[in-house]
């Protein structure tokens, strides 16, 4: 194999392979470069080279696209439940709640052998007098005792027949009559007085020494055994039924009217009593049942009633039923200050609403930090949507939109103005801080703002496109 190479100046040197090659000689001068010769035809590739060693790595191409997202793995298994832990210190006692409603008595046990006497104690305090018991029945006559000597003449009132004492047998005075004295002697008498006063129906009253009347306006039902009274137009406050008692005895219930009704059946709107104005009603207290308890019923607008105003009055309800109030207003009179408030007791509430000034309501406890619910949906305590205010942060107050159990789903938090008019921030806004790796999916918050807090050019804000996340400063990619 020959080589021809053709150095600067036109000298050609002609290489040929022969026999072994001989030891190099030294290297000559190297001379001027010579004019670039056209380029020759190409040889044969030659065998590929020993691999040199990897290079110093270039610098990071930008991100790919982000794949779509994979379906997700099974469940894994529960983990094991771990180690009770140590029970943490007893809170202090609560405050004493307020005396409950004492329940039924119970039925009396059987009763216990007879102990061996003790000593006798001393002699306790006389107790009050107990209301006298209903008079027995009349026990049987007992035979005639032997007549007794006669005393000594009484006084000069006694009436003495002239003629001797007289024997008034049973048929001497008739049914009805009385003993009356004419004169010297005793006889029996009608009683005076005539025909009852008034009308039929009407009740009857003392008139006079000996005369009966009838009560005007009264009216007594004999066969529904039920009185009625009408009273006059006045001009002065004259009560038609007026109760006066004395009570004493802090160990007894005391009870001005006591009414009982035996209810078998009846419907739903009677009542024990009920109260009308120009012959509309305008309360009533019910005998309807509401969950073991009594109602008080007031009738509504249609009924004329409009409003119903209390003075210092509880509203209590039993075994945490519902306070009602159906088709009507209820406004509550107040100065600046006051509060209309609940509680799991009237004696510890810790929910309140003040009227801090006209048009002005605060929702406030003390130094104990509020939170205040508004349901979209509400199953279980467990099961709802609501949109929560709360203001138990240190730094901040929370407004959230929550969502749990089989009600669970995305809601957003929407602020919304009127007509062409803008949302406006009066402070510096913040957004959330992620990093490179953290990100949220950016097809789940498209259009939304994150702040990044290591991306490759510094942190920087980023918006999403719907599809990935990119630098609002350039709008690559972030990385």
């Amino acid at each position: 194999m020959k080589i021809t190479v053709t150095r600067p100046g036109g000298t050609r040197v002609v290489y040929s392979r022969a026999g072994a090659a001989g030891p190099p000689g030294p290297p000559g001068a190297t001379g001027p470069a010579g004019a670039t010769g056209p380029q020759g035809v190409p040889g044969p590739t030659g065998p590929a080279g020993a691999t040199g060693p990897q290079g110093v790595p270039g610098p990071t191409g930008p991100a790919g696209a982000t794949g779509p997202q994979g379906v997700p793995g099974p469940t894994g298994l529960a983990g094991a439940t771990g180690p009770q832990g140590v029970p943490g210190p007893t809170g202090p006692a609560g405050a004493t709640g307020p005396q409950g409603v004492p329940g039924p008595t119970g039925p009396a046990g059987a009763t216990g052998p007879q102990g061996v006497p003790g000593p006798t104690g001393p002699a306790g305090a006389t107790g009050p007098q107990g209301v006298p018991g209903p008079t027995g029945p009349a026990g049987a006559t007992g035979p005639q005792g032997v007549p007794g000597p006669t005393g000594p003449a009484g006084p000069s009132n006694v009436i003495t027949e002239a003629a001797g004492p007289t024997d008034l047998g049973v048929g001497a005075i008739a049914d009805g009559q009385y003993l009356r004295r004419v004169g010297g002697s005793v006889i029996g008498d009608t009683p005076a007085g005539g025909a009852p006063g008034g009308s039929a129906t009407e009740m009857q009253f003392r008139a006079g020494p000996t005369t009966l009347g009838g009560a005007a306006g009264t009216s007594w039902d004999n066969t529904n055994r039920a009185m009625a009274i009408s009273g006059p137009t006045l001009t002065a406050s004259a009560p038609s039924l007026t109760l006066s008692q004395g009570w004493n005895n802090a160990a007894i219930v005391f009870s001005v009217l006591d009414v009982n009704v035996t209810n078998t059946s009846s419907n739903n709107g009677s009542a024990y009593m009920t109260g009308r104005l120009n012959g509309a009603p305008t309360v009533r207290i019910g005998v309807r049942e509401v969950n073991n308890g009594r109602s008080l019923m007031f009738p509504d607008a249609n009924a004329g009633i409009t409003s119903v105003n209390f003075q210092n009055i509880t509203l209590r309800t039993r075994n945490e039923n519902t306070f009602n109030l159906t088709d009507g207003d209820l406004t509550l009179g107040c100065s600046t200050g006051t509060s209309f408030g609940f509680g799991a007791t009237s004696a510890s509430r810790d929910v309140a609403m003040f009227r801090e000034a006209p048009n002005t309501h605060g929702w406030r406890n003390g130094l104990n930090a509020q939170t205040a619910r508004f349901y979209r949906s509400f199953t279980t305590a467990s099961n709802h949507q609501r949109f929560t205010v709360n203001t138990g942060a240190t730094d901040a107050v929370r407004l959230a939109v929550e969502s749990e159990g089989a009600s669970a789903a995305n809601l957003a938090l929407e602020l919304e103005s009127s007509g062409v008019a803008p949302i406006r921030l009066l402070d510096p806004a913040s957004v959330p801080s992620f990093t490179v790796a953290t990100v949220p999916a950016a097809a789940s918050f498209a259009t939304c703002m994150i702040y990044v807090t290591d991306e490759s050019g510094g942190a920087v804000i980023a918006v999403s496109d719907g599809t990935n996340w990119r630098r609002v400063t350039d709008r690559a990619i972030i990385s």
